[in-house]
């Protein structure tokens, strides 16, 4: 028998017996493609199948491909640590229904997640992504935690949507970042994150609070066509290099106090809605070329406090 979702992802559990048939269809499902309430064994046994799979793949130096499997509850993989990482692994279009817990695991070479739903709590704290990371088009219902996870390849979070909390404190994008249609639901944190190459927020949407104090952006920083909702905070950011906020949308307060543009920024035919402050102590805010042509205000305030803007 042959599982009517094997042809989709490769075939990659043809060895699997029939577990369920719906009666509707008449459709054959896998153990690890069965719905969540047709698994036929509890979550534990279940979780160990998936163990199973992972082990024979870093025993055999092979990839794990657990492309759509339902995850019916809690799962953790915190065990596969830097000594013993995950094999490049393929969850795409998995669906997590309970706790997906990634805390400190170690992915050796490419982690995909392109298209994965995370029903609950999604937590990537510490977590070490060494080959590329696919993160496109997946969905996190709950609460997402990246805090002081590292990036070693590029990051790709294009369209992915976070609807309650993203927290992505201290994280380290050590090559490229690509955030480009991101839906943030809720409150974001970028806070002390590190970014050392182009980090690209096109066309993103921000609906709660935005948080990128202290953040440091060594590679071009593009935030084209954004729209922040609410508060959003730059406070003590660094753009290294070009900064392009045109077309932003600030609907809400924008803080830029002691923020440090070291190359060109960009504002032109961006809108803002809300009280909006560059102030400059003992660093200079910018230091390339500004733009600030055809910006929108509105009843706004735009506060420049100390703030030299020789070049427009």
């Amino acid at each position: 028998m042959v599982c009517c979702k094997g042809e989709e992802f490769g075939g990659w559990c043809e060895p699997c017996s029939t577990c369920y048939v719906d009666p509707i269809d008449n459709k054959e499902y896998c153990i690890f493609h069965a719905p969540k309430d047709h698994k036929r064994v509890n979550d534990v046994k279940f979780n160990e199948q998936v163990h199973d799979l992972i082990e024979a793949a870093i025993a055999g130096k092979e990839n794990c491909n657990l492309s759509g499997t339902v995850f019916p509850g809690d799962i953790s993989f915190g065990q596969y640590g830097k000594a013993r990482p995950l094999p490049p692994i393929d969850f795409r279009q998995a669906i997590f229904s309970g706790p997906a817990v990634f805390s400190s695991a170690t992915f050796s070479d490419k982690a995909i997640f392109s298209e994965a739903k995370f029903n609950a709590d999604a937590d990537f704290r510490e977590a070490v992504f060494s080959g590329e990371t696919d993160f496109r088009w997946a969905k996190f219902p709950g609460r997402a935690d990246f805090s002081s996870a590292t990036f070693n390849d590029m990051a790709l979070f294009a369209e992915a949507e976070f609807s309650v909390y993203a927290n992505l404190l201290e994280a380290f994008f050590k090559s490229e970042a690509n955030f480009t249609g991101a839906i943030f639901g809720g409150e974001t944190r970028f806070t002390s994150a590190i970014f050392r190459e182009k980090a690209t927020f096109l066309s993103a949407k921000f609906a709660g609070r935005a948080d990128f104090t202290l953040t440091t952006f060594k590679g071009k920083a593009d935030f084209s066509s954004a729209t922040f909702g609410a508060y959003v905070s730059f406070l003590v950011t660094t753009f290294s290099a070009d900064a392009a906020f045109k077309s932003t949308y600030f609907n809400d307060a924008a803080y830029f106090q002691l923020t440090t543009f070291s190359g060109n920024a960009a504002f032109s035919w961006a809108t803002f809605n809300g009280e909006t402050v560059f102030e400059e102590e003992e660093k200079k805010t910018f230091n390339g070329t500004v733009l600030f042509n055809k910006v929108t205000a509105g009843n706004a305030k735009i506060f420049f406090r100390g703030v030299e803007v020789g070049r427009q």
